[in-house]
């Protein structure tokens, strides 16, 4: 157990890290020539979240499925105003990573008319974002899913725990499967392990009192993720050769 002078020392430095991160931001924005700027949209989030000390982890973002870890800042910016409104209020619907694309695509053109086709095939399912950003009151998603494999060695999994994760999250209530898969590139579970967060109470709301799943709902959910895995949809047929030859 580290004392408590390292903890305070890395965060200090994570917080050092983020100062310059913002004011780098700070400068790419200011070097924009100001007809150009407003006109411009400009769209801040990123990938992860950082624990931070959070639930013991002095840094990082591996291994788990905490709030911490997966709930990131998405900040659209529209000088014109075309595309946003209600700005004094923070949107608290749960959106997903993978709606960020056809948000972007559909600002660029104005409108969800180039989802057509194959585009509608493969991005159809998608949450349309825009009146999020007009209205608080717009429609957020259900749930949101969350997947995650650490293809790190056991050099750096000293406690061997889980690699291969799976979560969901509604409104009030996150389950989470954590499974060590077969060897030689097996991909089925041999051993799992679960959790489950109530966000009615507040030590679930904190991700501190753990279920286990041990509630109807929570295994109703942890039933449906282990069985629709929406994560596995299939692109359309003629780009999957273009995705095997990337993988």
């Amino acid at each position: 157990i580290a004392p408590f002078s390292y903890w305070r020392r890395s965060l200090d430095s994570y917080t050092g890290v983020m100062e310059l991160v913002d004011k780098e931001i700070g400068r790419v924005v200011a070097a924009i020539p100001r007809s150009i700027r407003n006109n411009t949209i400009i769209i801040f989030t990123s990938d992860h979240g950082e624990y931070a000390g959070a639930h013991g982890m002095l840094s990082g973002k591996e291994g788990t499925i905490y709030e911490e870890c997966m709930k990131v800042p998405l900040i659209v910016v529209d000088p014109r105003g075309k595309y946003t409104g209600d700005i004094d209020h923070i949107r608290r619907g749960l959106t997903s990573s993978v709606d960020l694309l056809p948000m972007m695509v559909s600002i660029a053109h104005g409108s969800q008319e180039w989802m057509k086709g194959s585009y509608a095939q493969a991005y159809s399912d998608r949450l349309n974002m825009l009146p999020i950003l007009k209205r608080s009151s717009g429609r957020s998603r259900s749930r949101v899913w969350m997947a995650s494999d650490e293809m790190h060695g056991r050099t750096l999994n000293l406690s061997n725990v889980p690699r291969h994760i799976l979560g969901v999250r509604t409104k009030d209530l996150k389950v989470a499967s954590y499974s060590y898969w077969g060897s030689r590139g097996n991909r089925r579970s041999v051993r799992m392990e679960v959790e489950s967060y109530d966000y009615d109470t507040r030590n679930g709301r904190l991700e501190l009192d753990n279920f286990r799943c041990d509630t109807g709902k929570a295994q109703k959910l942890l039933k449906e993720m282990n069985r629709e895995l929406a994560m596995r949809a299939k692109l359309p047929r003629h780009w999957q050769a273009a995705s095997n030859r990337a993988k």
